[in-house]
Protein backbone atom coordinates (compact mmCIF):
# COMPACT_ATOMS: atom_id res chain seq x y z
CA UNK A 1 0.00 0.00 0.00
CA UNK A 2 1.08 3.87 -1.12
CA UNK A 3 1.25 6.70 1.54
CA UNK A 4 -0.85 9.30 0.80
CA UNK A 5 0.26 12.85 0.64
CA UNK A 6 -1.91 13.24 4.34
CA UNK A 7 -0.14 10.13 5.42
CA UNK A 8 3.37 12.18 4.84
CA UNK A 9 1.93 15.35 6.42
CA UNK A 10 0.68 13.79 9.66
CA UNK A 11 4.84 11.96 9.74
CA UNK A 12 6.58 15.34 9.27
CA UNK A 13 3.94 16.89 11.74
CA UNK A 14 4.28 13.93 14.23
CA UNK A 15 8.13 13.82 13.86
CA UNK A 16 9.28 18.21 13.66
CA UNK A 17 6.17 19.23 15.51
CA UNK A 18 7.89 19.27 18.65
CA UNK A 19 11.73 19.78 17.75
CA UNK A 20 12.45 22.57 15.05
CA UNK A 21 13.86 21.42 12.29
CA UNK A 22 17.97 22.14 12.57
CA UNK A 23 19.14 25.48 10.79
CA UNK A 24 20.06 24.73 7.46
CA UNK A 25 17.61 22.29 6.29
CA UNK A 26 17.00 21.65 3.34
CA UNK A 27 14.07 20.42 1.06
CA UNK A 28 16.15 17.76 -0.60
CA UNK A 29 17.55 16.30 2.77
CA UNK A 30 14.42 16.18 4.22
CA UNK A 31 12.77 14.71 0.71
CA UNK A 32 15.55 12.24 1.42
CA UNK A 33 14.61 11.45 5.34
CA UNK A 34 10.77 10.86 4.17
CA UNK A 35 11.65 8.62 1.33
CA UNK A 36 14.08 6.36 3.44
CA UNK A 37 10.81 6.45 5.72
CA UNK A 38 9.25 4.45 2.98
CA UNK A 39 7.45 7.10 1.77
CA UNK A 40 7.37 7.11 -2.57
CA UNK A 41 9.11 10.23 -4.12
CA UNK A 42 5.91 11.65 -5.92
CA UNK A 43 3.81 12.03 -2.78
CA UNK A 44 6.82 13.52 -1.14
CA UNK A 45 7.06 15.88 -3.91
CA UNK A 46 3.25 17.02 -3.38
CA UNK A 47 3.54 17.21 0.28
CA UNK A 48 6.63 19.48 0.32
CA UNK A 49 5.13 21.72 -2.20
CA UNK A 50 1.97 21.81 0.00
CA UNK A 51 4.06 22.87 2.76
CA UNK A 52 6.07 25.22 0.79
CA UNK A 53 2.75 27.01 -0.99
CA UNK A 54 1.34 27.04 3.49
CA UNK A 55 4.00 28.79 3.96
CA UNK A 56 4.27 30.86 1.12
CA UNK A 57 0.24 31.97 2.05
CA UNK A 58 1.21 32.43 5.63
CA UNK A 59 3.80 35.11 4.50
CA UNK A 60 1.42 36.78 2.23
CA UNK A 61 -1.35 36.70 5.22
CA UNK A 62 1.02 38.65 7.41
CA UNK A 63 2.10 41.02 5.09
CA UNK A 64 -1.68 41.68 3.76
CA UNK A 65 -3.07 41.75 7.68
CA UNK A 66 -0.41 43.90 8.84
CA UNK A 67 -1.80 42.25 12.70
CA UNK A 68 -5.16 41.01 14.05
CA UNK A 69 -9.16 41.39 13.34
CA UNK A 70 -11.64 42.45 15.52
CA UNK A 71 -15.29 41.01 14.98
CA UNK A 72 -17.90 42.64 17.00
CA UNK A 73 -20.83 40.79 17.91
CA UNK A 74 -24.69 42.19 17.40
CA UNK A 75 -24.75 43.60 20.51
CA UNK A 76 -21.29 45.21 20.71
CA UNK A 77 -22.13 46.99 17.29
CA UNK A 78 -25.47 47.90 18.76
CA UNK A 79 -23.55 49.63 22.03
CA UNK A 80 -20.44 50.63 20.39
CA UNK A 81 -20.36 53.56 17.39
CA UNK A 82 -18.09 53.71 14.82
CA UNK A 83 -15.40 56.14 16.69
CA UNK A 84 -15.58 54.25 19.94
CA UNK A 85 -14.61 51.74 17.94
CA UNK A 86 -12.25 53.21 16.11
CA UNK A 87 -10.55 54.33 19.12
CA UNK A 88 -10.45 50.58 19.99
CA UNK A 89 -8.99 49.62 16.60
CA UNK A 90 -6.65 52.53 17.46
CA UNK A 91 -5.78 50.83 21.43
CA UNK A 92 -4.71 47.67 19.60
CA UNK A 93 -2.07 49.21 17.12
CA UNK A 94 1.81 48.87 18.60
CA UNK A 95 2.36 52.33 20.18
CA UNK A 96 4.98 53.23 17.31
CA UNK A 97 2.02 52.82 14.66
CA UNK A 98 -0.29 54.85 16.42
CA UNK A 99 2.05 57.44 16.94
CA UNK A 100 2.57 57.95 13.09
CA UNK A 101 -1.27 57.99 12.71
CA UNK A 102 -1.47 60.59 15.08
CA UNK A 103 1.27 63.17 13.13
CA UNK A 104 -0.47 62.80 9.56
Amino acid sequence: MENSVFDILVYVFDRYLFEELPPGTERESLARDLESAGFGEDNVERALDWLADLAAQRERAQLRSGGSFRAYATRELARLDAPCRGLLASLRRPASSRRASARS
